[in-house]
């Protein structure tokens, strides 16, 4: 798990620290789709533009294709090179075989965060992947400035293993398209900097806009 979270209190005053930005791709026609909406396009060309990530080094990148199309905007903008990682893909739902299914799967999850779909992950699992992912990475960037595009779910496990807290699934719902999150990490502790945000975009969304409605239906009523 997370080595030490947000250690208040201790004098870091000498260690190194390291910039990780925390980057959500762009909107896509679905919760489980890789193909941007023609606002999630507009979404990508508008974190790039607002230089809300001042500079890096580095991207990290989940492997699904909605998360490169955000890397690789990345890497033009910056000229770095981008590093796929498994474990920065989203968590697997299995493969719910109609829409009130995959709002059953995410009920359970968020009900029992040990319940694991058929083919999928828990969110315990997804918890303990990120954590070690995140880790491995900052590992090998001290006084450094990285990107680190993953996904809504993942990301917001990431952020209340700084935070401290329960993940909620009103905080996953509201997490936006294109956002983008500031974390500094220095000796063993991680601090949240900027939390998650996509209101510089003109037209921003959110996980909740995304899902199916009778996903939705079975998940929240």
């Amino acid at each position: 798990m997370f080595e030490i979270i947000e250690e208040h209190g201790k004098s870091t005053t000498l260690a190194p620290r390291t910039t990780v930005y925390i980057v959500i791709p762009a909107e896509t026609e679905g919760i489980d789709s890789d193909k941007l909406t023609k606002r999630g396009q507009s979404q990508l060309n508008e974190i790039i533009r607002s230089r809300v990530i001042s500079t890096i080094s580095r991207v990290y990148s989940s492997p699904k294709k909605s998360a490169l199309k955000t890397a690789g905007a990345l890497r033009r903008e910056f000229e770095v090179p981008v590093q796929v990682e498994d474990d920065l893909t989203e968590l697997s739902l299995g493969r719910p075989s109609s829409q009130e299914e995959l709002g059953q799967v995410l009920r359970s999850l968020w009900e029992d965060h040990d319940f694991a779909p058929r083919g999928g992950e828990s969110i315990h699992q997804a918890t303990e992947r990120i954590s070690e992912c995140m880790n491995r990475i900052v590992s090998q960037h001290q006084a450094d400035s990285i990107a680190v595009v993953t996904h809504p779910l993942v990301a917001i496990l990431f952020v209340r293993l700084v935070s401290g807290g329960i993940p909620l699934m009103e905080e996953w719902l509201s997490v936006g398209h294109a956002s983008c999150g500031a974390f500094e990490h220095q000796r063993r502790s991680w601090t949240m900097i900027m939390p998650l945000d996509n209101s510089f975009l003109t037209s921003p969304s959110t996980v909740e806009d995304s899902l199916p409605e009778e996903a939705k239906r079975v998940l929240i009523g």
